[in-house]
């Protein structure tokens, strides 16, 4: 009886995997970790490979979000009723670590609205029950536990679950995320003191108040959008011919808050009270470090999850969107791991929650020009100086300049209004699940925006789960799609042309695996394939994170190939007859796939499509892509697009079978069609005799054609063909 039983142990296939599995990951565990450990600190992976000429736009950057957090930590502090001490410290800190530990160059970690919110719902709850508790405690408890949370959820690389947030309805959050910021810059525009956050208590208050209006506050902040429009397009208009004129205009954010700043001074300094709101005094020091009560911490650890949760998805939602909007990657998990280490250590110097979720800052960023994280620095260092040398100065900085320059680079950052269009045409769906997401968030709060959003895609995606069909199938069906009279076109022997990546997509491309989808196929091109060298202009224009040459290393180390053994990248093939659904996210994640494939093989990459279903075709063409058959372009196009302007067409085919993407010559467009009688035949209802027959009788007519075109078009960048 022993023995069977251990006989049928040995034997189960759950308990050998399991062993398998526990043997890779022990003779793994070594590497695995050093590549743990260093994916926690990124600075080390980017540093080294740091442009010097970076460091201008950094410097820029940071100096323009640092004097945009000092007064919004001054309103943070109203808000939550903290000192603004401990705001400042917010604002200060957490840069810093982002530096070393962040992978989005756009998003500033420091205060947000729904860090502000749900503090503000935290300390109203312990107060009300414990009146002589002081606000500050409260906050830097639930500063530390949504550290922990957020740090255990990094640690154990669970930022993947964060994907359930789709790309409408993430840019419908942060479309509705800048109506609200746009809206709120209002009142500082027109002098008024409004401490409502939200839409729907905005617009009230400032009815409200409108009496009260500051003319000289509103003179100021129209001063300050015009300066900063003015910028920009002389930036648009000249920045290419001039450096100066360049640096100039990307810093004119510093530019106008300084301009503003010194008209401020020299109207105010003589009086005994300003013209304009001015940000106040900020009192000098920094606290020493203190641990949070144990004795709130046992009660609010528990109920900081929400907190938690909704604090990282606001954080993961902004830095998607810029960084698909800038065409970079981050790490979810990674930055899950800043925002805990950055709350933790927050805590004990008296600080509040923070997260990278304020648009405010990230649009700052972008319209800078920021190149990597190291602006974090900058802006770290100036909060510390505005809390030292640096008080009387910023003290003069008006709030209305303030907040035109904010609503300027709001207004250019954001996502515009026409996704809406986009989407209508792309899925319905999509369309659904952004609208509710950017009017919830505009309505209600970006907590309820983006939850409505994942309700709306998750209930689709189920629903399109539960509502699968079988369909049936007649004899024509069979022989065109199931069982084509061209399995004898492969035959034993036959191999994959040099230079052709093929790839299989076996079930729907939506939001929940577009991305893992995504990164599948392109590590199947790395490792398989070499591209073309990047020249110096491209070396200086990639992301700072862009450490393509060691993942290749490592991929081709582990699948034990060399760079000798690979082929350069030519076709792309990709095989989507299983795919019978595609949403707007696996759309723009596959054109990010086209981009980065033409990127690294070069523009004259050729895209293939095999075995597209109807819907899903229809679901490219109304997204833009130019899908086409190459057996029905015309030789005036061709001519018209390659000989004429000398520029590679980019092209992006469509087959019905897979034999057929893979056996089609690729040749350049001038050349096209004089070979396309040999193409046509491929997909000819002929017998193989036949077509064999045809095919080498087409090849002898034609060689001589071929051969004397190559002789004229040597020159030509990318026309390297071989004739067997």
């Amino acid at each position: 009886m022993a023995i069977k039983l251990v006989e049928k142990l040995r034997h189960d296939p759950n308990l050998t995997r399991a062993g398998s599995g526990i043997r890779r990951g022990v003779k793994g565990f070594p590497a695995g970790t050093g590549r743990y450990l260093a994916a926690k600190v990124p600075i080390a992976g980017w540093l080294p490979n740091y442009a010097p000429r970076w460091l201008i736009n950094d410097v820029i950057a940071g100096i323009s979000v640092g004097l945009i957090a000092v007064p919004q930590a001054i309103v943070f502090a109203s808000l939550i009723g903290i000192p603004l001490q401990s705001a400042l410290l917010s604002s200060w800190l957490p840069p810093l670590v982002y530096t070393i530990m962040g992978t989005s160059r756009d998003v500033t970690v420091g205060p947000s609205m729904t860090t502000q919110m749900l503090t503000t719902t935290v300390v109203k709850g312990i107060t009300a029950v414990a009146p002589l508790v002081p606000v500050p405690f409260v906050t830097v408890v639930v500063a530390f536990a949504v550290g922990f949370w957020t740090l255990i959820l990094g640690l154990l690389n669970l930022g993947f679950i964060f994907d359930i947030l789709s790309q409408p309805v993430v840019d419908g959050f942060v479309m509705g995320i800048s109506q609200v910021v746009i809206l709120n810059q209002v009142p500082g525009i027109l002098g008024l003191t409004v401490n409502a956050p939200m839409f729907m208590d905005l617009m009230p208050q400032i009815l409200k108040n409108l009496s009260q209006v500051n003319g000289a506050a509103i003179g100021l902040g129209i001063a300050s959008i015009v300066l900063m429009v003015v910028f920009k397009f002389i930036q648009k208009k000249w920045g290419a011919r001039n450096e100066a004129i360049k640096i100039i205009c990307t810093s004119r954010h510093i530019v106008v808050i300084g301009i503003a700043t010194l008209v401020s001074y020299a109207v105010n300094k003589d009086l005994q009270q300003s013209i304009w709101k001015v940000t106040s005094q900020v009192k000098s020091g920094v606290p020493n470090p203190t641990m949070p009560n144990s004795v709130l911490l046992q009660n609010l650890l528990l109920p900081s999850i929400a907190i938690a949760f909704f604090i990282s998805l606001e954080h993961i939602s902004l830095a998607k969107v810029f960084a698909n909007l800038n065409g970079y990657t981050f790490d979810s998990s990674q930055e899950l791991v800043h925002l805990g280490v950055a709350n933790l250590v927050n805590s004990y110097v008296g600080g509040a929650p923070v997260s990278g979720g304020d648009l405010t800052r990230a649009a700052i960023n972008a319209e800078s020009g920021i190149r990597s994280p190291l602006s974090q620095l900058i802006t770290g260092a100036i909060v510390l100086g505005s809390m030292f040398q640096l008080g009387d100065l910023m003290k003069w900085i008006p709030d209305a300049a303030i907040a035109g320059v904010v609503l300027v680079s709001v207004v250019e950052a954001s996502p515009p209004m026409g996704l809406l269009g986009v989407y209508w045409k792309i899925s319905f769906a999509d369309l659904v699940a952004n609208f509710l997401s950017f009017n919830a968030t505009l309505l209600a709060s970006g907590q309820v925006g983006i939850g409505m959003g994942v309700a709306i895609s998750t209930f689709y995606t189920l629903f399109r789960l539960m509502s699968t069909r079988a369909s049936a199938l007649n004899s024509t069906d069979l022989e065109n799609q199931h069982n084509p009279g061209h399995s004898s076109w492969w035959s034993k022997g036959d191999t994959i042309p040099d230079g052709t990546a093929v790839v299989s997509v076996p079930r729907d491309v939506m939001y929940l695996n577009a991305k893992h989808i995504k990164r599948c196929i392109m590590d199947s091109i790395y490792t398989e394939f070499y591209g073309i060298p990047s020249s110096d202009a491209e070396k200086l224009a990639r992301p700072w994170n862009f450490c393509r040459e060691k993942h290749i290393a490592r991929l081709r180390r582990k699948a034990g190939i060399f760079k000798a053994e690979t082929q350069r990248l030519r076709i792309v093939i990709i095989d989507l007859t299983a795919v019978s659904f595609i949403d707007a996210t696996g759309m723009q994640t596959l054109t990010n796939l086209k981009n980065e494939t033409r990127q690294y093989g070069g523009i004259n990459t050729e895209m293939r499509f095999v075995g597209m279903c109807a819907a899903v075709k229809k679901r490219f063409q109304r997204a833009g892509w130019g899908l086409t058959s190459p057996y029905e372009m015309g030789m005036e196009d061709n001519l018209e697009g390659d000989e004429a302007t000398g520029v590679a067409v980019e092209r992006d085919l469509v087959f019905d079978h897979l034999a057929l993407a893979v056996h089609t010559i690729s040749f350049p467009t001038s050349l096209h069609t004089m070979l396309s009688p040999i193409n046509h035949m491929l997909i000819s209802q002929i017998t193989p005799r036949s077509h064999r027959a045809r095919v080498e009788k087409e090849k002898r007519n034609i060689i001589p054609r071929i051969q004397g075109l190559i002789r004229n078009e040597k020159t030509k960048a990318g026309c390297r063909c071989i004739v067997n």
